[in-house]
């Protein structure tokens, strides 16, 4: 699974780069000052044909077993804001940005390749009880190939009992 903290660095990127404010939509606490962009999880994959892919290398006596996985997030942005003009020029701000090099790139440090699902920016305005409340957005995904080593101990003795026939005999040690 793709560590949250990543997925936060890279909200917090698009927030710098293009002066937005962008929450968690799940977070609890207040809304910010309109205009504002929010993001949700939508899912994680963790793609089985890309699980543990194993590569051994040696370490000194030692060898040093890397596991690699491939993981995906689903995410759903949205900017909200009363004004459906800076709605859509922010929300096409931030699809924009995907397609930089810098974004890549910086994407590309937090081990991750934006993938931008649908290039249609689209409605998704709510009605909370009395209002309108505007907001446009679209959705994208983050590929993650995450990493996690195990250490082989080097064998140090070996130690063969042979017992043909069921009958014992002696035992004999090979050390290094």
């Amino acid at each position: 699974m793709i560590p949250f903290a990543k997925i936060k660095n890279v909200m917090a990127k698009i927030a710098t780069d293009l002066s937005l404010t962008i929450i968690r939509a799940d977070q609890k606490g207040n809304a910010p000052a309109f205009p504002y962009c929010s993001y949700k999880i939508l899912r994680f994959i963790n793609e089985a044909q890309h699980q543990d892919i194993l590569e051994v290398t040696a370490n000194g006596h030692n060898a040093d077993k890397n596991y690699y996985y491939r993981s995906s997030a689903f995410i759903s942005v949205s900017v909200i804001s009363d004004d459906i003009d800076e709605i859509i020029t922010n929300a096409t701000s931030i699809l924009n940005w995907f397609r930089t090099v810098a974004a890549r790139e910086y994407c590309k440090t937090q081990e991750m390749t934006p993938l931008l699902l649908d290039t249609n920016i689209t409605d998704r305005t709510l009605w909370l009880d009395s209002f309108y409340q505007y907001r446009y957005g679209f959705d994208f995904r983050l590929d993650y190939t995450g990493e996690y080593t195990d250490s082989i101990e080097a064998i140090e003795t070996i130690e063969i009992t042979p017992y043909p026939d069921n009958i014992e005999g002696e035992t004999i040690t090979v050390e290094e």
